[in-house]
């Protein structure tokens, strides 16, 4: 069984300056504790929202006194945003008497574990009508493949975390749970906006999870239409899709596995809504952003909307809502099936270019903090490095923070792939590439091509964040070895994630660009030689140049603006390298 590996520290007992000092009052209720105010924090920094995503330290206590204990790949993210004094007290092996407190759980994934974060209400979590709790689908999922055995990890809130050799089950779940406010017919609330309390939104801290391999489960609807009459299968289906897209954001490369509804009691209105939903997803979850689908509704007669039975006691438990032991033995049967097929298609999938030939150049120092000289991963390392800062699956992911360790010359962070061939100052080539920038703040700009020479950037593309479907991104670049930057809006109008696609040719006279459906053509969207342009030029004086592409984050050190890290994400259709014309 895999073992996680620690760190761990005692809060600064004094109140931050970020958060005003000793002024900081929550109305009229009592300061906050020091060791909260760390945590929030850190959170803030992280860019996680605040009274959302608690917690990602794992609260403890020596005699009396607070210490925290944070995974290793976690504390290398947060490192950077410790006082002094935290991290002069920064110890790898628990203190002397620390002992855990269940009551403030960590909820982030376990590196060297597949690891299933699951977003949902009661049923997920395994509730009785009495409001006990019973063996949850998602363990007995796991507990049913072979050679696993999940044990509960007792350290946490019961029935939550569970491990074995080779999972890790993180149930999020909040019993009430829908996506968005359920009211009755009369407009009186029911539940409030459960999705958003900190347990369903604690799939957030996947990207501090190093290696860790994730999958997030979303088995949510019920209560979205039980608990609203006039919400159609149509209504909340588009809240579903729009959970998928906002996931899909924030995990480019994490599937996502949902699942349809059951049978809910025996009202034929509710069910039959229950079935249109089940309909749509089936026939749209892919096209939503979804990777697999769990057909619950399938996984016996009983949960069939049109021709089950609630009252069926070898399933359902006596409210004809919740399940029994067998019934949930039921539902993690089907969910055993899919996460064997989806472990298995990760295991083998495609990426989307080859990384031969390439290096990356990282935010993070040979420590793994956020200050001093960048570190570079080369081949055969590459192929197999995964961290919070470069994400390799399907497609891959570069995140970087708005501080971070640099390059030589630069004062701004980067996760950067640069091709490893110098070409020779007068010779023709050509670089194409498919992407998205899914985060980046507004006005912000990152550049996610370039064409550089040994001492100056030839040619680069900058893109900049806009609200509202209003992003750009254009081409920069220097018409002689001497010149400053002349810029040109390639396109506008842009939303955060979309995909595009730009080839560039340069050559010693020319630079070319072809967008879009045209990314494959003969006639260039834009060139230098276009009348009206600025021309580009090159005589050799600088005898060589390579391309580079990824997330070069152009976001000031400070201060920091509550955004502070940029996605890039590069997709199947960027070529393996630079190609010689």
């Amino acid at each position: 069984m895999s073992v996680e590996t620690y760190k761990y520290f005692q809060p600064d007992t004094d109140l931050r300056a970020e958060f005003g000092g000793s002024l900081i009052q929550s109305g009229t209720s009592p300061e906050i504790k020091a060791e909260d105010l760390t945590h929030r924090y850190v959170l803030k920094k992280l860019g996680f929202p605040k009274d959302k995503t608690d917690f990602i330290l794992q609260e403890g206590l020596v005699s009396g006194a607070v210490w925290y204990q944070v995974s290793d790949p976690v504390y290398t993210a947060l490192s950077s945003h410790l006082t002094a004094t935290e991290l002069a007290s920064v110890v790898s092996a628990p203190p002397a008497g620390f002992s855990l407190n269940a009551n403030k759980p960590a909820f982030t994934s376990r590196s060297g574990l597949k690891n299933l974060h699951v977003i949902g209400d009661s049923l997920s979590r395994g509730w009785l009508a009495s409001g006990a709790l019973n063996d949850s689908p998602c363990v007995q999922a796991i507990n049913g493949m072979a050679g696993e055995t999940l044990v509960e990890d007792t350290t946490q809130e019961a029935d939550r975390v569970w491990q074995s050799e080779n999972w890790a089950v993180f149930n999020n779940a909040v019993a009430g749970s829908s996506f968005a406010n359920t009211r009755a017919a009369g407009g009186t609330a029911v539940y409030p906006e459960r999705l958003d309390l900190s347990f369903n939104q604690r799939h957030r801290t996947i990207p501090l999870s190093g290696t860790a391999e994730n999958y997030i489960h979303i088995w949510l609807g019920t209560n979205d239409l039980a608990y609203e009459p006039l919400a159609t299968g149509a209504y909340v289906w588009a809240r579903t899709e729009a959970l998928i897209g906002q996931l899909k954001i924030e995990h480019p490369t994490t599937p996502i596995i949902v699942g349809t509804c059951i049978r809910r009691g025996e009202n034929a209105s509710l069910n039959d809504r229950i079935d249109d939903f089940n309909t749509l997803m089936r026939a749209n979850y892919v096209s939503a952003g979804a990777d697999y689908l769990v057909d619950y509704e399938t996984a016996h007669a009983s949960f069939n909307s049109n021709t089950g039975d609630t009252t069926d006691t070898s399933q359902y438990n006596a409210d004809g809502v919740h399940l029994n032991t067998a019934g949930y033995g039921s539902i993690g049967g089907a969910l055993q099936s899919v996460l064997e097929s989806v472990v298995y298609v990760a295991s083998v999938v495609t990426k989307p270019f080859s990384l031969a030939g390439w290096k990356i150049q990282l935010p993070i120092n040979a420590s793994g903090g956020l200050t001093g000289t960048y570190t570079e991963i080369t081949q055969p390392e590459l192929d197999l490095y995964n961290s919070a800062y470069f994400m390799q699956g399907s497609s891959y992911t570069f995140v970087c923070p708005d501080g971070g360790a640099t390059t030589g010359g630069s004062t701004h962070p980067r996760t950067e792939l640069r091709h490893e061939f110098d070409f020779a100052w007068n010779d023709i080539t050509e670089m194409k590439m498919e992407f998205s920038v899914p985060r980046i703040g507004d006005g912000e700009r990152t550049y996610v091509m370039q064409n550089h020479g040994i001492s100056i950037v030839d040619m680069k593309i900058g893109y900049t964040g806009g609200a509202n479907g209003t992003s750009i991104f254009k081409i920069f670049y220097r018409s002689t070895e001497s010149s400053s930057d002349t810029s040109v809006l390639l396109k506008s109008n842009i939303t955060e994630g979309d995909k595009s696609k730009i080839r560039i040719r340069r050559s010693s006279t020319e630079l070319q660009v072809f967008l879009d459906g045209n990314v494959d053509g003969t006639i260039p969207d834009w060139s230098s030689n276009d009348a009206g342009e600025v021309p580009f030029t090159r005589d050799g004086s600088l005898p060589n140049y390579y391309w580079k592409m990824g997330n070069y984050y152009q976001e000031e050190i400070t201060p920091y603006d509550g955004d502070p890290t940029c996605m890039v994400v590069l997709y199947a259709e960027t070529w393996d390298a630079p190609v010689v014309i």
